[in-house]
């Protein structure tokens, strides 16, 4: 097998199994959970022509000769095991790659894109790590598992007056990181929903469960400013320098990601802030409410101290205590009660108290 795509999918796999504290060159243990039987889809084409084919592991030595072709070769890799099929696939030791570009005097162009994806089920965010690497007349792509994260380029590819049938490889590799930056913004859009649902119940009603949502929300958020900011750093550097592999023309186009991930980013920061801003009204809501509710008991106990204070004097074993002796003593000592309950709420009502 070639060197090249021996040491791409060591980056690829040295970053979803590489453990915390060991070095970059450590070759993944059999703990490790198993992944999906490989399958490549190769598709090659040009402005007048495409081929389309999935292919076994086993065929890899046919689709490297098409990336060696003056067309286009856009190479799908789906599933990374220890199965014998694709033995070949698996990382040897890498001594500190560089995590944008690989050894060979830059001739390969690898970037990180992981897809985002909103599990309804579960409520949470998932990210589906993806390798991209641009070369020269070629662009490989390798996820874990099947999914439709590239659907729509597969369908543009096959119609003979897309644009990506007109230009080179570096403006297919923008077309599939555009698209992945799409899901960002669907993400967004979602959790965007969700917050306005929450801003309701918030004003509302302020409950355990609320809270409970707010918080899995903000961890979303986080989570894509995270995988956002990663990203916008990898094409903050890709602008510092020329990249030969990436055509003149296509230039603009990937300083576009640039500002997409800066949107994306400034769109979390919002939501984020929104959602702090409910945070805090919940909480000053639960505040309230716990106030009122100690302001009642308090004028409850106020209510009952001087009631409380009659009995207890009532009460004394003494023989010439007021109220004790007369036909209408007890009587008396009621509507005393009575006359100061009343008046003690006449004083709060008014505010004298």
């Amino acid at each position: 097998m070639s060197h090249w795509l021996s040491q791409i999918c060591a980056i690829a796999l040295a970053q979803r199994y590489r453990k915390i504290d060991l070095p970059p060159s450590t070759r993944p243990s059999s703990e490790q959970p198993p992944c999906l039987s490989a399958t490549i889809h190769l598709i090659d084409y040009n402005a007048t022509r495409l081929e389309e084919r999935t292919l076994p592991p086993h065929a890899i030595e046919s689709v490297l000769r098409c990336k060696d072709r003056p067309t286009v070769t856009w190479i799908d890799v789906v599933g990374l095991s220890d199965s014998p099929s694709i033995s070949s696939l698996m990382p040897r030791p890498l001594s500190d790659p560089n995590p944008l570009l690989l050894q060979e005097g830059s001739a390969y162009l690898c970037i990180p894109c992981p897809r985002l994806i909103f599990n309804a089920t579960t409520g949470s965010i998932e990210i589906e790590p993806i390798q991209l690497i641009l070369g020269k007349g070629f662009v490989l792509t390798i996820r874990e598992r099947p999914s439709q994260a590239f659907a729509s380029i597969q369908s543009r590819l096959r119609q003979p007056i897309s644009p990506i049938r007109q230009r080179d490889a570096s403006y297919l590799a923008y077309a599939l990181i555009d698209t992945l930056i799409d899901h960002y913004f669907e993400v967004l859009e979602t959790l965007g929903e969700r917050t306005n649902q929450l801003k309701a119940s918030v004003l509302e009603q302020v409950n355990r469960p609320v809270q409970d949502r707010l918080a899995a929300l903000q961890r979303e958020i986080i989570a894509v400013r995270r995988v956002a900011g990663s990203l916008r750093n990898v094409f903050a550097e890709l602008q510092r320098f020329e990249i030969p592999l990436i055509a003149p023309d296509s230039h603009l186009f990937w300083r576009s990601i640039y500002h997409r991930i800066t949107q994306v980013i400034e769109i979390a920061e919002l939501l984020g802030g929104l959602l702090a801003t409910l945070m805090d009204l919940s909480l000053s809501q639960l505040r309230y409410r716990m106030h009122e509710t100690m302001k009642v008991l308090t004028v409850i106990g106020l209510l009952f101290i001087p009631l409380i204070l009659m009995t207890g004097v009532q009460g004394l074993p003494l023989q010439d205590m007021f109220a004790l002796h007369g036909r209408y003593d007890y009587p008396a000592v009621m509507a005393l009660m009575i006359v100061l309950v009343v008046g003690m709420l006449y004083g709060f009502r008014r505010k004298w108290l």
